[in-house]
């Protein structure tokens, strides 16, 4: 067996693992605890940066007000350089303008990014906002060589992909769908040899809900177009939410297509295929906490 395919086994059984031990972590939550997330989200921060092992929420495990709870931080993956493609400026406005966050935490890798995500956000949002930033420091993150898979999923608070992946790089936007940012960071960690793909939906999501509703608040509107999209080429036989996972994956792993990607998308399916990386879809229900493969 090749090292890759080793790498690939190993990885696959952890995430096994980890899947079959989450519902036990959620049911310790307490039944107010998990009443109170399927009723909906009311983050206290929005947090916006680079991709990191483990996510952006795994950096608030420690910190007061916060301790690793779900429901805690919204979180939204900028592109490489700090700023935000369309996918994620609506994921950030839908965080402020929706769910009503005042808190924007700023998180840099050292290399100016916190500086551009900045001025990205001061250019397309207007009222007050309590900015506060920080740099992702060397004991804060895991060496992305080591990272056995790469997880797109959604910023919903709810959603901490660190509880259940805790070696995943995430990158997150309202909808957990392909976007640019989504693209670059998929076709980063392909070629750093990643043996694992993840799209990971969930239940309650605000973004599919306003995709079937279709009267999405205007900031949603590049997101909602997505995820329509995505419901419209399924054979509609599962829930809308699982839909859009599927299809997604779909597109990964080159059984599908969407013109609005172009070029790039088509350049991520002939790597993800050349590198012969697995491709999975995963679905979080909140009812119970069991992560359920498609």
């Amino acid at each position: 067996m090749s090292k890759f395919n080793v790498r690939l086994a190993d990885a696959a059984n952890r995430m096994k693992e980890t899947d079959a031990m989450h519902p036990k972590r959620w049911k310790n939550l307490g039944k107010s605890m998990v009443d109170s997330i399927n009723r909906g989200q009311a983050p206290r921060v929005l947090a916006v940066g680079p991709r990191v092992v483990g996510g952006l929420k795994r950096l608030y495990r420690k910190k007061p007000g916060h301790g690793g709870m779900p429901g805690t931080v919204f979180e939204v993956t900028t592109m490489n350089d700090g700023a935000f493609d369309r996918v994620g400026k609506g994921s950030v406005l839908y965080a402020l303008d929706t769910l009503g966050v005042d808190v924007v935490d700023i998180w840099g890798n050292g290399r100016g990014t916190q500086g551009k995500t900045f001025e990205s956000i001061k250019s397309f949002v207007s009222r007050p906002l309590e900015i506060r930033e920080h740099s992702i420091s060397g004991e804060d993150v895991m060496n992305f060589e080591e990272a056995d898979s790469v997880v797109l999923a959604c910023s919903d608070s709810r959603v901490q992909v660190h509880d259940i992946y805790s070696d995943a790089v995430v990158v997150s936007n309202a909808g957990n769908i392909l976007s640019p940012a989504a693209i670059e960071v998929i076709g980063e960690m392909v070629g750093k040899k990643v043996p694992i793909i993840m799209v990971m939906g969930h239940t309650n999501c605000g973004a599919v809900e306003a995709a079937k509703a279709e009267m999405p608040d205007t900031e949603l509107a590049p997101i909602v177009s997505i995820v329509k999209h995505n419901m419209e080429r399924s054979d509609g036989k599962r829930a809308p939410e699982i839909e859009n996972v599927a299809f997604s994956a779909g597109m990964l792993k080159g059984d599908a297509f969407a013109e609005y990607h172009g070029n790039k998308l088509q350049a991520l399916q002939g790597k993800v295929k050349e590198a012969r990386v697995e491709v999975l879809a995963s679905f979080l229900d909140f009812a119970d906490g069991t992560v359920k493969g498609l």
